[in-house]
């Protein structure tokens, strides 16, 4: 069995090319989960105008507070308890209203888990400037949150969706502990109707990255690497805004389960080092997608 969960938030102009999408994929969801967070442009009706014979059902978030800080894990918890009793679920996987995926993405990613369960995801691409290309910033061992595939046994293990400021890193971070295997497939394209690394581009998003930092269980040291590494590229006003977004939220909620906590204090410098040492020609399993145009041809299906 497949299910699917959709947060949307006035997605309504989305709804007909993303019901597209899951109608011709090759491995379409036994039950589909649209959690509608609070839309005022008719989004909830929208997709059950558009689904047609697809099992598909729109919940609400019941959500308060702003769009970013705890609300998309709130969002995607909701849709959880309305899913009720995952016994027997195969496959969960999540697909953000902006996405859009080939035929082919779906059926790919759970052969990848039939042979070892996890979490795996395809890469993401945008548009910039009428040309699409792999977003950057993805790294191979990090599978993307709003278009990734999930063992049912891996989901049930994690307990579902963390409440967290990163509730996508908390469950692959939870995962990896337990010894499951988490991928992105850098063959595997998804594009995104918004560029979503624009969303975070300006100081208000590196301000939420400095307090998703806190919420991690980061210590200090390590956002200031990262900081300064941002000012020698250049963009200090970034780093600061990286900087104080993590300082406005100490004292503030960290995530509850002590071993993500301790992964990021003692985990993450390792993974640092293996990149450094991947610069210098040896074995990265961390390594990043190099940034690259992607012809028409090899998202077709996703369009």
């Amino acid at each position: 069995m497949f299910l699917l969960f959709t947060p949307a938030h006035n997605e309504r102009d989305n709804v007909e090319g993303l019901v597209r999408c899951v109608r011709e994929s090759r491995l379409r969801p036994d039950r589909w989960v649209v959690i509608d967070d609070r839309s005022t442009d008719g989004t909830g009706q929208a997709f059950l105008d558009a689904a047609g014979d697809l099992p598909i059902e729109v919940v609400p978030s019941g959500t308060r507070g702003g769009y970013m800080g705890f609300r998309i894990a709130e969002v995607l918890q909701a849709g959880q308890r309305a899913a009720g009793d995952l016994d027997g679920v195969d496959y969960i996987g999540i697909l953000d209203a902006d996405i859009r995926v080939g035929p082919d993405y779906f059926a790919r990613l759970a052969a990848v888990l039939d042979v070892a369960p996890g979490i795996a995801s395809g890469a993401l691409c945008s548009e910039d400037q009428g040309q699409w290309r792999v977003e950057p910033g993805q790294r191979v061992d990090l599978p993307r949150g709003g278009l990734r595939l999930v063992s049912g046994e891996v989901f049930r293990a994690v307990g579902g969706f963390a409440r967290s400021r990163a509730w996508d890193s908390v469950m692959t971070v939870q995962a990896r502990l337990r010894g499951y295997r988490v991928q992105l497939l850098p063959e595997l394209l998804a594009a995104s109707v918004r560029p979503t690394d624009s969303r975070e581009a300006d100081e208000s998003g590196w301000a939420s990255r400095g307090r998703r930092a806190w919420n991690l269980g980061q210590p200090g040291w390590q956002v200031l690497v990262r900081a300064a590494g941002i000012t020698a590229g250049g963009r200090a006003t970034e780093a600061r805004a990286l900087l104080r977004g993590y300082l406005d939220e100490r004292g503030g909620e960290r995530i509850a389960d002590a071993d993500v906590r301790a992964y990021y204090r003692e985990q993450r410098p390792r993974e640092w080092w293996a990149s450094v040492k991947g610069r210098l020609g040896r074995p990265n399993p961390h390594r990043y997608l190099a940034a690259r145009r992607v012809a028409d041809a090899e998202l077709e299906g996703a369009l």
